[in-house]
């Protein structure tokens, strides 16, 4: 089992929020499955904790609106401060998981974490109902997430 783990999500049907979907793919071209293990869904869910419990490293890949157009951001995720979050108080706050939250449950729940944790994202143009990237600069964040990815893995 590879010890990278890729966490994908987005709405396929959603132009630019697919991005992580797209980033899957793309990764599963490039990559072996020995190199790097790939979840791809339209939402983190907490059923993802069994998988992040294995990983030595997990990237977190999404679409986003706050991030400049087409630029793609590799942040950091402290996984001891991650760790102190709580685990879920109802049904209800499944669907507002997020990063920290799905590494806080992976280590209430399976007793360990990833040794490193980051948020991989690319910054979003539109969200208009279509099933591809919106744009060249988009489609160009592609390779530059995958060279994220290669350094992580090496």
């Amino acid at each position: 089992m590879p010890s990278v783990l890729l966490l994908a999500c987005g709405n396929p049907l959603r132009g630019d929020d697919g991005f992580g979907l797209h980033l899957a793919e793309a990764a599963a071209l490039r990559f072996a499955p020995t190199q790097l293990r790939i979840v791809a869904a339209q939402q983190w869910t907490p059923e993802m904790s069994a998988e992040i419990a294995l990983a030595t490293v997990v990237v977190f890949a999404d679409a986003s609106m706050t991030t400049p157009p087409g630029q793609v951001v590799l942040t950091p995720i402290d996984t001891a401060q991650a760790s102190k979050g709580a685990a879920f108080g109802s049904i209800r706050e499944t669907h507002q998981i997020n990063p920290a939250r799905l590494l806080a449950c992976t280590e209430a729940w399976y007793g360990h974490r990833p040794h490193r944790a980051y948020l991989l994202t690319a910054g979003a143009v539109s969200l208009n109902h279509t099933d591809r990237l919106s744009s060249d600069m988009l489609e160009s964040a592609i390779p530059a997430a995958l060279a994220h990815l290669e350094r992580l893995i090496a």
